[in-house]
């Protein structure tokens, strides 16, 4: 019986250092690694999916903090838009973030903690089609999940497709500084801005840019006060 082919894993990480790492690691584990930087801009993700298309990768691993609320943003768009199943390799035990990856497609959270055998096994649960974490974490990440209100969840949803200069106004709201302060540290006029603002409050679906600051606060656990 000829040997089993190997397993061709797309990998991504936002630290380069990390992914390096764990690459060389799955490599000597039989493991075919596809390395790229974890996306951040639109053309990167353009990009990514050019490379996934041409790379043969069955499953993806994508390494992040997603106690890091950007990290996280990012990590939620490559799930739901790269078209692979992506293990989703992380320190962070926040099971509505864990619960809300699931939900997206992610076949399986691991944790930063579990090794390397952990990490294989996972992967080759992914090839099989089996599932790719304990029954009882999947169960515990998606009730978490769940348990936040439907609107909530649906904020989370759209704010995974915010660009990153889209991120970077919103954030910069939640620190106090205003439209003509962003433009000015942007080095764009405030129009600019304030066009972005517009297409900010289309994406979330709401209709004005205070909403817009306390649904973003709100659904990533910035601030935990309800938006009024």
């Amino acid at each position: 019986m000829p040997p089993p082919s190997p397993v061709t894993c797309a990998l991504l990480a936002h630290s380069r250092l990390v992914g390096e790492a764990l690459s060389v690691a799955l490599e000597t584990r039989g493991v075919a690694v596809v390395h790229a930087d974890l996306p951040e801009s639109r053309g990167e993700h353009t990009a990514l999916r050019r490379l996934l298309a041409d790379s043969g990768a069955e499953s993806g691993l994508v390494v992040a903090d997603l106690d890091d609320v950007a990290q996280w943003r990012d990590v939620l768009t490559v799930v739901e838009s790269a078209d692979l199943p992506w293990l989703v390799v992380t320190g962070s035990q926040d099971l509505v973030r864990w619960g809300a990856l699931l939900d997206l497609g992610s076949p399986g959270v691991v944790p930063m903690t579990g090794g390397l055998d952990e990490l294989e096994g996972a992967v080759e649960a992914v090839r099989r089609g089996a599932g790719a974490m304990p029954v009882a974490e999947r169960d515990a990440a998606r009730a978490a999940w769940h348990d936040l209100p439907a609107g909530q969840r649906d904020l989370v949803r759209r704010i995974a497709t915010l660009s990153t200069r889209e991120w970077v106004v919103l954030e910069s709201l939640t620190m106090g500084l205003t439209l003509r302060d962003i433009a000015a540290h942007a080095g764009v006029s405030e129009g600019t801005v304030r066009s972005q603002m517009r297409t900010i409050r289309q994406k979330l679906g709401v209709s004005s840019q205070l909403t817009a600051v306390a649904a973003f606060q709100q659904t990533l656990g910035l601030r935990r006060e309800a938006a009024s």
